[in-house]
Order: C-alpha cells, then structure tokens, then sequence
C-alpha cells in the first residue's frame, strides 16, 4: 500500500511508509487500515499545496502520535497541514507548527490567562474543545470569541502570539486567519480519500502503458 503511495504522489518509499506506520501504530483517529490511511494521506496532498514528499517529511518527528493525545483526528492532521502548504509551509516545518499550535491550545502560556478569561474561556476551554470536537471545534471557539472581543485578521496574530507565545502564534495565526480555508480541507480529504482506488488504478495503467510502449520500441 505505501509503495502504491509512493508512485502515485511520486515520493521516497521508505518516507511513505514511515508516515503510513506512523498514522496506523499512533492509532489517531479516522484510520482503521493501512489503505484508509493512504487514501487520507493522498488526499491531504491533492487539498493543499504540497507533494507526498512534505507531507511525509511532517510526520517524520512522531507529530502525529503527539497531537492524537490531544483529540485530533487524522482528517484534522491533514486539513492544518493542507492549509499550511497553501501558505508555501511544508515538511517538517509544517509538522512542528501543528505540533507546538496543539499544544498551546491545550496549554496556554501563563501570561494568556487573563486574556482569555476576557473572552470567556479558562486555561483548559479549548483542550476541552479538542478532546470532544479536535482541532476545528477549538479553532471555531477561539476564532469566534476574538471576533466577539474585536479582532480581525489583522489583529489576530498579535494577540494570538500573546496569548500562546512566541513558538505557538504564527501558526496559530495561519490556522485562525485562514478559518475558511481550514474548513474546506474537511470535505475535500474526505473525497480524496474515497478516490485513492481510483487514483492508483490511472497511475498504474499509466505504468502499465509507458511499459508497453518500453517493450515495443525494443522489439523495433
């Protein structure tokens, strides 16, 4: 399954498939077996801006196990690294921002308590969030108590940054700026995955023929 992976989004085997193990042996959920999780993971590549190559090399830290700690689904992994790619933040960039973004959500920098106790939510809300709903449901909260308390995209980040520190902010940032976009991944990577069949059957045939053709000009 990773080999077929790996032809069909043109990436290292041997990363393809330690990102594959490590979606499986984590037990995050929304995978059940190795080719629901491949299809996830070609579909995360088709909804972002990225090859299976950054998306392998975002799992390559062991993210993936930390943040299904913290109520993540494999669907959410994929929807903040599609939307990371479409910002140009790939690879294993891409998965220490997921990483440290998760964390702070679930543990908020001291300093940010008094911020977010004025927006109605205490040092455990969005973990909270997390654990019942995973990273969209806490986003969506977040997203709406600072619009509530006056912020805009603009604004967002700075505050975000206060709240969360300085490690956590700029992808927080990403992912609250960009809550539309976010969003959209969902409904895409669910398609995507449905098509994974579909997409290594056009690959193979498409190997199957340059083969053919190989074989015919060596006859000639």
């Amino acid at each position: 399954i990773a080999a077929e992976g790996a032809k069909v989004g043109g990436a290292d085997l041997v990363d393809v498939t330690n990102a594959l193990t490590a979606a499986v042996a984590s037990g995050i959920p929304g995978v059940k077996n190795y080719s629901q999780a491949m299809g996830m993971l070609n579909a995360t590549v088709g909804a972002g801006d990225m090859k299976m190559q950054d998306l392998a090399d975002a799992f390559g830290g062991g993210m993936v196990a930390v943040v299904k700690g913290y109520g993540l689904s494999l669907k959410d992994v994929g929807a903040a690294l599609a939307t990371f790619g479409d910002d140009n933040i790939r690879g294993a960039a891409a998965g220490t921002k997921l990483r440290t973004a998760v964390q702070a959500l679930a543990v908020p920098a001291a300093a940010g308590k008094k911020a977010l106790a004025d927006m109605g939510l205490s040092m455990t809300s969005l973990g909270k969030d997390m654990e019942s709903g995973g990273l969209l449901k806490a986003m969506d909260d977040l997203v709406g108590r600072l619009q509530k308390a006056g912020y805009t995209g603009k604004t967002m980040g700075a505050e975000l940054t206060t709240i969360f520190g300085k490690k956590a902010g700029p992808g927080l940032a990403v992912l609250a700026e960009q809550l539309d976009r976010l969003k959209s991944k969902y409904p895409a990577i669910t398609k995507g995955a449905q098509d994974f069949g579909k997409a290594w059957t056009t690959t193979n045939s498409g190997l199957k023929q340059q083969l053919d053709a190989l074989d015919r000009k060596s006859v000639v």
